[in-house]
C-alpha cells in the first residue's frame, strides 16, 4: 500500500501501486471524483456583459429575458409606411363610423344592407318547407324585428311608454298575405309596431285593435 494525497483535497489515502498504474489520479470521495473527471465549465460573457457558467453546452445567454432580447433584435421587422398607417386608420364608413380598411362599409350599414335587400323576396321564399305552423314564419318574424331594430322609431309600446321586453306586431296578420307577396308589404315599416307583451295579447285575442 501506498500513502497518496488526493487530486483535489491534497486529503491522504492508502492505495495500491496497482490502482496507481490503472488510474493515476486519486480521490478520497465521489465528491472529489466528480470535481476532478468533469471539466469545469468555461466561463462565458452575456450580451449584457456578465460573465456566467453555462449549464449546458448550448447555453450562450446567462438567462432567458437575454436570449428574447437576442432573438428580438435578429428577428426582422415588418416596417409600414406611414401612409399605410394612415389609410388604415382613418378609414371611415358614410356613417361616420370607423371600419376595417379592407371593407366597404361598417358592420351596422352591412347588417342594414342585408336586411334591405330581403324585401326583394316574396313570403314563400322566406317560409318554411315543413308543415310546422309555430316555426313556418320564423325568418319572417326575425326579419319584422331587424326592420325595427335598424329603421323603426322609438323604442316604446304604441299603446303605452312601457319600453322594455318589446314585441313586433303585424298589423295585418302573416296568414292574411298571398304567398307571392313581397317581404316589401309584409314587413313594411307601415305594417310594423312595437308592443308591450299585456298589449299584444289583447291584439291577439281581439280585445282591442
Amino acid at each position: 500500500m501506498v500513502e497518496v494525497k488526493c487530486n483535489e483535497c491534497d486529503n491522504k489515502l492508502l492505495k495500491r501501486k496497482s490502482e496507481l498504474i490503472q488510474h493515476p489520479k486519486s480521490f478520497c470521495s465521489k465528491t472529489c471524483k466528480d470535481r476532478g473527471l468533469i471539466k469545469p465549465a468555461e466561463l462565458k460573457t452575456c450580451i449584457c456583459g456578465k460573465g456566467f457558467y453555462p449549464n449546458e453546452a448550448r447555453q450562450t445567454y446567462c438567462s432567458i429575458s437575454c436570449g428574447a432580447v437576442a432573438s428580438n433584435k435578429r428577428r426582422i421587422k415588418k416596417e409600414w409606411k406611414s401612409e399605410k398607417l394612415r389609410e388604415r386608420r382613418s378609414k371611415f364608413c358614410e356613417c361616420g363610423k370607423s371600419m376595417y380598411y379592407k371593407s366597404e362599409r361598417c358592420l351596422d350599414c352591412d347588417r342594414k344592407k342585408k336586411c334591405l335587400n330581403w324585401l326583394d323576396k316574396t313570403l314563400f321564399e322566406m317560409t318554411r318547407s315543413d308543415n310546422n305552423r309555430l316555426y313556418k314564419f320564423n325568418e319572417v318574424r326575425t326579419h319584422a324585428r331587424k326592420m325595427m331594430k335598424y329603421f323603426g322609431g322609438e323604442y316604446k309600446c304604441t299603446y303605452c311608454d312601457f319600453n322594455t321586453c318589446l314585441h313586433v306586431d303585424h298589423k295585418k296578420g302573416l296568414s292574411e298575405f298571398s304567398p307571392d307577396t313581397l317581404m316589401k308589404e309584409v314587413n313594411g315599416l307601415y305594417n310594423l309596431r312595437y308592443l308591450c307583451p299585456n298589449h299584444h295579447t289583447m291584439v291577439t285575442k281581439g280585445l282591442i285593435e
